[in-house]
Formats: structure tokens, sequence, C-alpha cells
């Protein structure tokens, strides 16, 4: 049960929620008819849920999973016989490219996306409550959850990641090199803040630019 008054304490919950969500899409696509693919979907929405404290102090606040602004966009090429074509390049060229797994079947691809940050409700630290810590010492103070629900928003997340694929086909088998380089601009994205007893705080964050390298085989 909630309550406005931050002396009440109860522990019953009582499946008496509602939330109202409202929003729209646009999903563009271009399929693959020779080279060049790609997708771009955009949502724009809102989720929010009367406060059901007693008494109200707003009459509704962003829900948990209410994230206004959603963009992806994919693109892609495919490039075929460029194995082939080196092969038959000059000496100068035809063995330096072979440091590289160029193929006769490779994609290029793109993938971008962009959310409007994470609703929160902010902390405050409070020294007339502790808690244990560690099972030797009290803490100095706890976090408790501010009066106003989800009133904070954590930074934007976004970020570009990009993808190389060359496929080496075989008469019983198939093999596949991946290079993927994701948030290749190494955007911060927040991902939660800790609360530590000592009344400070940490920004823990997401991956940072983080390169990936694969080789599949398929039969």
């Amino acid at each position: 049960m909630y309550s406005a008054d931050k002396a009440f304490r109860s522990d019953k919950n009582l499946n008496t929620g509602k939330r109202k969500s409202y929003g729209m899409e646009i999903f563009l696509q271009q399929k693959q008819v020779k080279d060049f693919y790609g997708t771009l979907s955009y949502s724009y929405s809102k989720t929010e849920e009367p406060d059901p404290r007693i008494p109200q102090l707003v009459d509704a606040y962003p829900s948990n999973y209410d994230y206004p602004n959603i963009l992806t966009l994919v693109l892609g090429k495919i490039i075929k016989n460029t194995r082939t074509s080196l092969d038959n390049a000059p000496f100068f060229i035809k063995y330096p490219s072979y440091l590289l797994p160029f193929s006769d079947d490779m994609e290029i691809s793109l993938r971008f996306r962009y959310q409007s940050g994470n609703p929160y409700t902010p902390k405050v630290y409070v020294t007339n409550e502790q808690h244990r810590e560690g099972g030797r010492a009290w803490s100095r103070g706890s976090w408790v959850d501010g009066t106003a629900i989800n009133s904070a928003r954590y930074r934007d997340y976004h970020r570009l990641d990009l993808q190389w694929i060359s496929r080496y086909h075989f008469s019983t088998y198939n093999i596949e090199v991946l290079f993927l380089l994701e948030n290749v601009y190494n955007r911060a994205n927040v991902f939660l803040v800790n609360y530590r007893s000592d009344g400070t705080t940490e920004t823990v964050y997401q991956f940072s630019f983080f390169p990936v390298i694969g080789v599949g085989v398929e039969f």
C-alpha cells in the first residue's frame, strides 16, 4: 500500500494499479532487391500511472516503461565477387589483400539506435534510518525514495554499431567470418546509479566501444 506519509509502513500489496498508454509508430523498409537493404522505425509513446498514494501528491507520473522516443536505423550492402576481382589484380594489390578476409560474398551494415532515457525516482539520503553493514556495524544513513516518483530521467541512450561479414561457400559447408564494432563513437550510456551507504553515488555505464570477432561454420 502506498502513502504520501513517509512515517507510514505497510508490506501489503494491492492489485489495484492502473496504467494509460498511447502513441504512434512509423516503419519503413527497403527489402534487399539487389545490393542494398535497410529499415527505419520511429515510435513516440507516453505511459503514465495515476498516483496511488493516499493522499495523492500528483495526478499521474511516468511509468517505469515510459520511453517517449525510440529510433532505429539499419542499412546494409551486399558486395559480390570481391575476392575474384582481387585475384585478377596486379600482385602488389592481390597478395596484400590476403591479410583481410575478402570473399565473393560479403555484407557491410550499420545499426543506429536512439532511445529516451529511463525514468527514475530520485533518492534522498537520510540519517534517521540505518542498516547493518556486513553484520558488523551500522551505516551512517540510508537512501530512501523521494516523493517525486519517476520525475527524473537518465541521459538519452544512443549508439552506432558497424558490422562486416565475409562468407566462404564450399561444396558441403560454409564459413562465415564476422567483424563487429559496437558503440563506435564510445557513447557513455548510463545503466544505473549505485547509491552507497556513505551518502555518495556512483554512475554505472553500459559497454563502451567493444570490438567483436567471430567465426562460424555451417554444415
